[in-house]
């Protein structure tokens, strides 16, 4: 992302100097999408770079930590389906706030074959 100095710079170099918009973006390795977009915001007398917002998280962290404590034993599938995202939304999440929990279900028929082979 380019400062408000480097797209005043790159703007003077058109403007005043006659440049073309090619020579500029060579010159300062910069895209020509770039440069025409800061041209459209000269217009407007805004070249600060666009900020994003903070977007509103889909998983409210003290409800799934509240959800967590209350039920350990769930999988990420059903906590998924309780907070209607995904498994793996619900794993990044956890993942964020340094909690791990068992990742897949086993199943009975596997487990007894593995206790029927260790007898």
């Amino acid at each position: 992302m380019y400062g408000i100095e480097i797209r005043k710079i790159v703007l003077k170099l058109i403007q005043e100097e006659k440049k073309s918009p090619q020579e500029v973006s060579k010159f300062m390795k910069i895209s020509e999408r770039s440069i025409a977009r800061w041209k459209a915001l000269a217009k407007k007398e805004d070249l600060a770079p666009k900020t994003n917002a903070l977007r509103k998280k889909k998983i409210d962290v003290e409800a799934l930590s509240a959800y967590v404590e209350k039920n350990p034993d769930h999988i990420l599938d059903v906590i998924a389906k309780q907070f209607n995202v995904r498994a793996s939304a619900i794993w990044y999440r956890l993942k964020q706030m340094k909690i791990t929990l068992k990742k897949r279900q086993r199943c009975i028929g596997s487990a007894m074959k593995q206790n029927v082979r260790n007898l």
